[in-house]
């Protein structure tokens, strides 16, 4: 497993390549949402329900337990190491348990009014 750069450490350009990148995806987006608003670590078949849900436009409790399995194989073959290794998420995988990661919490970004007039920075943890 690659061991991910502190977001703090990684130069403002490094910093937007990286964004771009686990924000290119819908599902990542609506994973770090969803991760933001539960930030207690949570077991990935968890993630994988709402996802699941969220994509469906069902109630968690209504998806199929093979749509669920689905959606726990991506998590966990693209997704998740993908925003584990960019810093954005705390991902144990012996607990099979997912969080936001707090240097996410402490991002900065901000525009200029047109799209490339983009910088970001990350908040040093106290």
């Amino acid at each position: 497993m690659i061991e991910p750069i502190p977001l703090s450490r990684l130069s403002e350009d490094e910093l937007l390549d990286t964004l771009y990148k686990a924000l290119a995806n819908r599902k990542r987006r609506r994973m770090l949402r969803y991760l933001a608003d539960h930030p207690e670590p949570i077991p990935t078949t968890q993630l994988a329900t709402e996802m699941s849900a969220l994509e469906y436009g069902s109630e968690s409790s209504a998806v199929p337990t093979e749509q669920q399995s689905d959606t726990h194989v991506s998590l966990s073959h693209v997704h998740l190491p993908m925003l584990n290794e960019a810093g954005m998420v705390s991902w144990d995988r012996d607990n099979d348990t997912i969080a936001i990661a707090p240097a996410l919490r402490e991002l900065v970004v901000t525009t200029t009014g047109d799209i490339l007039g983009v910088s970001a920075s990350v908040n040093e943890l106290l």
